[in-house]
């Protein structure tokens, strides 16, 4: 098996010289993963991945028996089997073709395995996120989705919980949300997809509903209209410059009526001043006189500031 992984990894183009297909290697890789050795089940899938990383969509043919061996297989409770499972599952859904890897995932959504509906949800959550906008080109996309919907109602929570992420990639990623609700409306029953929506807006509401395709195919349209700023910025710093020298001249004016304005201070003082003289006049006819006579006597001398109203 390790030898056998080093000619991949370094001659794959010299496979056909060693007189063995690809049909008879896969069968013989997916005997032992039905081994009850699990570092021998390990080291086969390990194999099955790095062949789905070389030959890519050279597996075409035998992808519906490596899935339904390997997604039956991610049944098995020991995690060290498990992770590799989905480990290979990745690796197929990356490098193969993806309208094929639907058709088969759709064959196999009827398993009732909880394991097994969590892994045709990995294997669509993958190739949603490989494709991305493309997506919505693959051939019975819309069937997959409605599948994942149908997921989204199952009674297992780990079934749920991975539909959730397949369609928050999907939301996220690759199609409108109205497109998804659409889809779902046609395939599904109007109980079920009242539901579904449920879900999905709960989720999205979540997740701050963004949806990065959608931003993308509208970012051509926003570069467009962003050239218009550049007349405002104009305007703007035409605005200021008018603002700054409208300042500037009002500073000088200031300036120039300075001793004007020192020259009103100055009446207002002398005005206050005579207000007081006036008062003290008053007092100084009352009988109050006698209290003060040093402060009147140099009022009187002033002479001037005393202003008496009559």
């Amino acid at each position: 098996m390790n030898d056998f992984r080093r000619i991949m990894k370094h001659h794959s183009n010299s496979l056909p010289a060693l007189g063995y297909g690809i049909p008879t290697l896969t069968q013989e890789i997916l005997k032992l993963i039905e081994s009850l050795r699990s570092s021998l089940a390990k080291n086969a899938m390990m194999t099955l991945t790095e062949m789905c990383q070389e030959l890519k969509k050279q597996l075409d043919p035998e992808l519906e028996t490596i899935l339904s061996k390997l997604i039956k297989k991610g049944a098995d409770t020991n995690t060290f089997i498990s992770e590799e499972v989905k480990k290979a599952l990745i690796a197929i859904c990356q490098n193969c073709s993806e309208g094929r890897i639907i058709s088969v995932l759709l064959n196999l959504s009827g398993l009732k395995a909880v394991a097994s509906k969590a892994n045709v949800c990995l294997c669509m959550e993958t190739v949603i996120e490989a494709q991305e906008v493309r997506f919505a080109q693959v051939r019975d996309y819309d069937k997959a989705i409605v599948c994942l919907g149908n997921y989204l109602l199952d009674g297992a929570l780990e079934v749920r919980n991975a539909a959730k992420k397949a369609f928050s990639v999907l939301v996220a990623n690759a199609m409108n949300r109205a497109d998804i609700e659409k889809i779902l409306q046609r395939g599904m029953s109007e109980l079920n997809y009242s539901k579904a929506v449920a879900v999905i807006e709960k989720m999205v509401s979540e997740q701050g509903g963004t949806n990065t395709a959608y931003m993308n195919q509208t970012q051509p349209l926003m570069r467009t209209t962003m050239k218009k700023p550049t007349l405002l910025k104009k305007t703007t710093t035409i605005r200021e410059s008018e603002s700054k020298k409208a300042n500037e001249e009002l500073q000088e004016e200031t300036k120039q009526q300075a001793p004007l304005g020192q020259t009103q201070v100055m009446a207002t003082g002398e005005k206050s001043k005579g207000k007081t003289a006036t008062k003290l006049a008053f007092f100084k006819e009352g009988a109050e006189f006698d209290l003060l006579p040093n402060y009147f006597t140099q009022a009187e001398n002033n002479g001037n500031a005393l202003i008496f109203d009559e």
